[in-house]
């Protein structure tokens, strides 16, 4: 979802939150099982503006661009390599 540039609502439990989430900049992080925060996080989307949502985005955006055919190689070739 942040590569398709997206605003992102992703629980404390996703590893990938690390680097995909930055709070409040391009969306938000909740608890994991916890429905009352999740729906907190919900609520905050809703309300955000359009200008938010487009700017929210565009952190989605440039956060997935880290992420490239070489890093994703050399993640998978380092898990073949510590086996």
């Amino acid at each position: 979802f942040a590569a398709a540039g997206l605003p992102l609502i992703l629980s404390d439990a996703i590893g990938a939150s690390d680097i995909f989430l930055v709070p409040r900049k391009n969306g938000f992080r909740f608890e994991a099982n916890n429905v009352n925060c999740l729906a907190e996080c919900m609520k905050k989307i809703i309300n955000s503006s359009n200008k938010q949502l487009i700017s929210m985005g565009q952190v989605s955006t440039n956060l997935a661009k880290r992420i490239t055919p070489s890093t994703s190689s050399d993640n998978l070739m380092s898990l073949i390599e510590n086996k």
